[in-house]
């Protein structure tokens, strides 16, 4: 097996991403981290409304 410096790392990435629709994959992971991350900020904001602790 041949040893791949970063750069053929970088290039096949930027393949994957365009021609695969590797894009989409980046896109729905990033959504589904900031709605993981609202849900976390509103769990946090109901228990201190109630008077708990964080």
């Amino acid at each position: 097996m041949e040893d791949r410096t970063f750069s053929d790392e970088i290039a096949s990435f930027v393949v994957w991403t365009v021609r695969d629709g590797g894009w989409l994959h980046i896109a729905s992971t990033l959504i589904v981290a900031a709605g993981l991350s609202a849900i976390v900020g509103f769990m946090g904001a109901v228990t201190l409304a109630l008077g708990g602790q964080p």
